[in-house]
């Protein structure tokens, strides 16, 4: 799974402290990314990957989990969401310049 991302990274040189944000259902990558330049005086680089599945076409609103016609999500749907979260996050801190030891 590849997930659509939005990074603020400031011009201080790295590795940085990282801080992942996730953001909720209807929400999208974009909604946490104005937190970078405020948090710790805008010196950590902030990664917000954007969840899979739109809710409505055209509308910015997402969701990590696929449902059924009922709305439901599988038991191992979760799981499957964590696991493809932690591989992108794992290649995003190094890619992006960020220290793997300082991930929130």
């Amino acid at each position: 799974m590849t997930f659509v991302q939005y990074t603020y990274r400031p011009a201080t040189p790295g590795p940085l402290p990282t801080v992942i944000a996730i953001h909720g259902h209807g929400a999208n990558g974009q909604d946490l990314l104005g937190l970078g330049p405020m948090l710790a005086g805008g010196r950590l680089l902030v990664i917000c990957p954007e969840a899979e599945f739109q809710l409505q076409p055209g509308m910015p609103s997402y969701t990590w989990f696929r449902r059924d016609d009922q709305a439901q999500r599988s038991p191992e749907e979760f799981e499957r969401v964590a696991a493809a979260l932690h591989a992108h996050i794992d290649r995003a801190v190094t890619a992006a310049g960020g220290d793997p030891g300082r991930v929130v």
